[in-house]
């Protein structure tokens, strides 16, 4: 039950974006240049070791940055990490890889992808219990709000999975609200 207030945010996320007016061919937001970008929220995460999936409710966090090749087209790195303390036990999952991140029609809706180094970790006190690393993926569907030329507002949502090897897995679901700074090239867009 502890995931159904995750659920409810992430549909919440997900109905905003597909909900709010999506400006196609919105010329006038030139994304080409560098971006940095900062994502908080919550998510539900499950761990597998060969045994049941539960699932627990954590706070999670994304960094990311990149450059915009064109104004529906940036490649980059993205790093997302769940974490929680659940039975005295304090869990980490994270990726970290090369993103891409796609905005159809140049407009405010967007798609990003990451593939990557994954990492499962569990911490008693001070005592290392389980750090395994592997490999991780990540994807995103999010809406970009405007505030002003170089910042904007994210909501997103993210799948992230992560394969740690010997039957140890983890993945986790997320909604989160982010910024986006961007620092335009001097050349513009010319689509």
């Amino acid at each position: 039950m502890r995931a159904v207030p995750c659920s409810a945010a992430l549909i919440l996320v997900l109905g905003l974006a597909l909900s709010a007016p999506h400006r196609a061919g919105a010329g006038s937001w030139d994304r080409t240049g560098w971006n940095a970008g900062l994502d908080l929220g919550g998510g539900s995460a499950g761990f597998r070791d060969g045994g049941a999936d539960d699932r627990e409710v954590g706070l999670v966090a994304g960094i990311r940055g990149g450059y915009g090749f064109r104004s529906d087209l940036a490649a980059g790195a993205a790093f997302a990490i769940w974490s929680s303390e659940v039975e005295g036990v304090d869990w980490t999952f994270f990726m970290a890889g090369p993103s891409l991140t796609w905005y159809p029609g140049r407009g405010d809706l967007y798609v990003r992808g990451a593939f990557g180094m994954g990492n499962v970790s569990a911490f008693v006190g001070e005592t290392d219990r389980l750090s395994d690393n592997g490999l991780g993926a990540l994807g995103s569907i999010g809406l970009e709000l405007h505030l002003v030329r170089t910042v904007a507002m994210n909501l997103q949502a993210d799948y992230v999975y992560i394969n740690a090897g010997s039957g140890t897995a983890a993945d986790f679901v997320s909604a989160t609200v982010g910024f986006t700074w961007y620092i335009p090239s001097r050349t513009r867009d010319p689509r």
